[in-house]
């Protein structure tokens, strides 16, 4: 189906040749003619490149990409089934990673590398074992590159990157906010200034209050030293 769109399309194009093609592209004509031949799914670099020479428009781009996609998974044996919520295990992790790469169109690891940002966030070493199950995403910025390089989609990133904080046991944390610190410098401000004051009990029993972890606060203290 996909080699067929291409020949088409270059028939619309009025047959150029595949050595005018690859002048117009980075591929060369050899591989632009492979990708029109049927016998192997091109890259797709190589489907981009051979529609941008033809002159084909954006949509027509978009559903040859599509049925890539479905022609890389079905060379590996069609599409699999992930239920990303519930993995919960280091095997399962890469299973689940090994069907997002056929899933999402089984890209060369070279491109996953360039999608990724390059060499430094995704080594093509780390590709391959994570993709023949001998090694989990080191950290955090892998696990998201590998992913990016697979092609997954923004809405559906967190879902993977919680599967990888639940293996590797990793909680996010909020940042702690500043007002811990602040509210202990203001303890010790009032306790000292109420205290030399000769402070009546009542304002000494609400700056007890004041201090309480339960609802205890910064602006509870400030209330209390202004009285």
């Amino acid at each position: 189906m996909l080699a067929e769109l291409l020949r088409a399309e270059r028939d619309r194009a009025g047959s150029p040749t595949y050595e005018q093609m690859a002048a117009a592209s980075e591929v060369s004509a050899a591989t632009l003619k492979r990708a029109a031949s049927g016998r192997s799914t091109p890259s797709e670099k190589t489907v981009n490149a051979y529609l941008l020479a033809c002159g084909s428009g954006v949509s027509t781009r978009e559903r040859a990409l599509i049925w890539r996609l479905k022609a890389r998974r079905d060379e590996r044996g069609g599409r699999r089934k992930v239920y990303v919520e519930g993995i919960s295990t280091p095997s399962a992790l890469l299973d689940g990673l090994a069907a997002l790469h056929v899933n999402l169109g089984a890209r060369p690891y070279e491109e996953m590398q360039k999608r990724a940002g390059g060499a430094p966030m995704l080594p093509l070493s780390s590709i391959s074992r994570i993709l023949n199950r001998e090694m989990l995403p080191v950290d955090e910025k892998q696990m998201a590159a590998f992913i990016q390089g697979c092609g997954v989609l923004n809405r559906d990133r967190e879902k993977w990157m919680q599967a990888w904080r639940r293996v590797k046991g990793v909680e996010r944390r909020p940042s702690r906010p500043p007002e811990p610190r602040l509210l202990q410098l203001l303890e010790q401000r009032a306790e000292r200034d109420l205290w030399h004051e000769g402070a009546p009990g009542d304002r000494r029993a609400a700056l007890r209050h004041a201090r309480r972890p339960a609802g205890g606060s910064a602006q509870g203290v400030l209330e209390v030293c202004r009285g």
